[in-house]
């Protein structure tokens, strides 16, 4: 296997990006809600700080006043801390990117505490084996182990480039919308599993994997997803505190908001 280290300096610097706020819509300050010893972030930053083949990780919150607290608990747990729109979060990425003089980067959400970072690692060895411009987890896999890796020149054509208010929310998404333009992949290592919810968008969510971190046989790191998917299939009760949710929500109401501004400045005859 190559060696992290060596694999890193030859490709540049890869920064993991985690996007965070505390302004949700449907559970607000959820990330820094509490799931075991530690908060939600907390959960998020260790795993992804677990992934070898990145030289650092940062996480991007917003310049409202809501979010100072997000800033001061990065301070407190020696975590770089990123402020940027809090409207354009493809800009604050850019920008993040930008500033870490990053030559690729991880998009890692901060509403996912159960990231599996074999899987981020996987991502990034294969972005890079391929000279691809961006690489994902794609396939049925879980909701909540979500990563993407893309290289700096992808994020800067996407930040000048894009225009819908969907692009600039969600940061990829005019990547996958102009494939054309980008070499694209996807590892797909799951077959099935999209019905699975290890991410947190509600408080059923939270109290979901407060339960999974209970019953796995790591209450400090968390299980991997190996033993997430055994203690689900052995606990019924647990997966079906959160199995109504709908996936995607954010992105389905944003494509919706597209297409209402398209209507309206074309309206029909």
């Amino acid at each position: 296997m190559d060696d992290p280290q060596r694999f890193v300096s030859r490709f540049g610097k890869c920064v993991g990006i985690i996007q965070a706020r505390m302004g949700s819509t449907r559970f607000p300050g959820k990330v820094l809600k509490q799931l075991g010893d530690k908060t939600v972030l907390g959960w998020v930053v260790d795993r992804t700080r677990n992934v070898s083949r990145l030289d650092d990780v940062v996480v991007a919150t917003t310049n409202k006043g809501e979010d100072d607290v997000l800033e001061r608990w990065c301070a407190e747990n020696q975590v770089k801390c990123f402020r940027g729109s809090s409207d354009d979060l493809l800009t604050r990425y850019f920008e993040c990117a930008l500033a870490e003089k990053a030559k690729s980067v991880v998009r890692i959400t901060a509403d996912c505490p159960l990231i599996e970072s074999s899987l981020v690692d996987a991502v990034i060895l294969a972005g890079r084996s391929g000279s691809w411009d961006y690489f994902r987890l794609g396939g049925d896999f879980p909701d909540g182990l979500d990563c993407e890796w893309l290289t700096f020149e992808a994020l800067e054509t996407a930040y000048r480039s894009a225009r819908l208010a969907s692009d600039r929310e969600h940061v990829t998404t005019y990547l996958l919308n102009n494939s054309k333009m980008f070499k694209l992949g996807a590892l797909k290592p799951f077959d099935g599993l999209s019905h699975i919810r290890l991410t947190i968008d509600e408080p059923e969510d939270l109290a979901a994997i407060i339960q999974i971190i209970g019953l796995s046989s790591d209450n400090l790191n968390g299980p991997c997803i190996e033993e997430t998917l055994s203690i689900l299939a052995n606990h019924v009760d647990v997966s079906e505190l959160n199995s109504h949710i709908t996936r995607n929500e954010g992105l389905i109401r944003s494509l919706a908001q597209d297409s209402e501004e398209s209507e309206a400045n074309h309206p029909r005859i």
